[in-house]
């Protein structure tokens, strides 16, 4: 444990009791490190990245740590330059957006039930009680089957220039058992990223809520080894570029954590995406 009065120093890089705790870890040692500012944050990465090149740390943080150990300025970028980030088709014309919602947290639904009002909006649901069913089974044939068609369902919204919201249905399942918990949610989010991997080629951009889901889509659906950071639409939401490698083109794909913003937040983010001026009562 590392603890905020470790951090509070204001001349960090002379502690030499905290360099010599971090120098010490090895054989994948879990450290928490306690933060309760801005200044705390600041001082961890400059200790951090004395370390670059000669220690190897594995992260689990909130968005704050990117900023900080990046030292990456605050945003100045309009939404007019996010909204030309989306890819174009033939003739120059953009081509649909996604929308993913795996975020169980109340807020999240609350934000699902605001965006599935719009009339551009089409809420295509993804029944985890079927596939928990489907699961256990084993009934693999049935389960590829239901993947297919949510792609049939993706693309035929796409061809009526609607962008669909794809959502996990919103009940949680609870197995009694935390590892089978675990790996069935991971399935979920495995499950969605497949979805993406499929339609990757055929959008112009994807909005990502909730953290695993992220995770999955970027590594399992874009097998993304980086992604390039172009910055916040709206505070703690990110919008990050990835390659598409048999296309050689990028995508941009917004990341927007599950318990964050407020019942019009994923809206919004969806109106910048789409260049849509965003008008507050």
């Amino acid at each position: 444990n590392l603890s905020s009065s470790d951090l509070s120093s204001q001349d960090i890089q002379e502690n030499k009791n905290l360099s010599q705790k971090l120098q010490a870890l090895n054989s994948n040692k879990q450290v928490i490190v306690d933060i309760e500012n801005y200044l705390q944050l600041n001082n961890f990465t400059l200790i951090i990245n004395l370390f670059k090149g000669k220690k190897n740390f594995l992260y689990r943080t909130a968005a704050s740590f990117i900023k900080a150990i990046s030292n990456v300025e605050s945003n100045t970028k309009s939404h007019e330059y996010y909204a030309q980030l989306r890819r174009k088709g033939v003739s120059n014309k953009s081509l649909p957006g996604l929308i993913i919602v795996g975020s169980y947290v109340d807020l999240t639904t609350k934000q699902l039930q605001t965006i599935s009002n719009h009339k551009s909006i089409v809420p295509i649901e993804i029944c985890v009680s079927k596939i928990y069913q489907l699961l256990r089974e084993e009934n693999s044939s049935e389960l590829s089957n239901y993947r297919i068609d949510l792609i049939d369902q993706l693309r035929i919204n796409f061809s009526k220039n609607k962008t669909p919201v794809l959502f996990s249905s919103r009940e949680f399942f609870d197995l009694q058992d935390s590892d089978k918990q675990f790996d069935f949610y991971n399935f979920i989010s495995f499950f969605i990223a497949e979805l993406v991997s499929e339609i990757k080629n055929e959008i112009g951009y994807l909005i990502s809520k909730g953290g695993i889901t992220s995770h999955y889509i970027l590594e399992k659906g874009f097998s993304a080894d980086y992604v390039y950071l172009e910055g916040q639409i709206f505070t703690g939401i990110s919008l990050v570029n990835v390659k598409l490698d048999a296309l050689k083109e990028y995508i941009p794909v917004v990341t927007f954590p599950g318990n964050f913003g407020d019942e019009n937040s994923l809206l919004d983010v969806w109106k910048v995406m789409e260049n849509i001026k965003i008008i507050k009562n």
